[in-house]
């Protein structure tokens, strides 16, 4: 916009700095006006991030505004996050080390020390630890971070996946495994135990007594 029609609109970004679009005169200005529950607002949001980063260099700026989050211009223009986003986003920070390192220790025991099983906690952290550990890699494949950040969340997803498929073969091994004994248990060969009996007196006599274990 020319340095004489540039509007004097001011107000703060989503950090709560002020914004003023008398900043951008000379520039080419995208302002888009979007509400927090308009999908199609949301679904644009992407393209106009590209379109942004791809023509800021040649003098376009792109700016969302909303009135609806306390008349925030979004600078640059990003996604709005809730706070339930970023709670989740906090939890997922604080579980994350103990998630992975939960998923590692217990694939490595199921692989060699647990791998019939037994160890019942074992397979029960495994499974617990996998997961998280899946819908942490899942939030990071699918953030809008950095292109970066997706390998990363996609070796976690995998990391977490086999923690899960390797506790759940354990549960299944020690399962056959009980199952076997039992069966065997119950097909036992009968025991027989022999054993004189001898009785003295008026009428001695004597005999052998037999008792059979099952």
């Amino acid at each position: 916009m020319a340095a004489g029609l540039a509007v004097a609109l001011s107000m703060q970004d989503a950090r709560g700095a002020p914004v003023s679009l008398e900043a951008y005169a000379g520039r080419v200005v995208v302002l888009d006006v979007w509400a927090p529950w308009c999908a199609p607002c949301r679904a644009s949001f992407p393209f106009l991030n590209d379109l942004n980063a791809r023509y800021a260099s040649q003098g376009l700026a792109v700016i969302g505004l909303t009135l609806e989050e306390a008349a925030h211009i979004q600078v640059p223009y990003v996604q709005p996050v809730s706070k339930a986003e970023v709670v989740r986003d906090v939890a997922f920070v604080l579980v994350s080390p103990f998630a992975l390192t939960g998923s590692a220790l217990t694939s490595i025991s199921n692989l060699r020390g647990n791998s019939d099983g037994h160890r019942r906690w074992v397979n029960a952290v495994g499974i617990a630890s996998g997961l998280t550990t899946i819908m942490v890699g899942a939030r990071l494949a699918t953030s809008d971070m950095s292109s970066d950040i997706t390998p990363i969340g996609g070796a976690l997803a995998a990391i977490g996946t086999t923690s899960v498929a390797l506790s759940v073969r354990g549960i299944h091994r020690h399962r056959d495994i009980v199952e076997a004994q039992r069966e065997a248990s119950r097909r036992a060969i009968a025991q027989a135990t022999v054993a004189p009996i001898v009785t003295t007196g008026s009428h001695p006599s004597a005999g052998v007594g037999v008792s059979l274990k099952f």
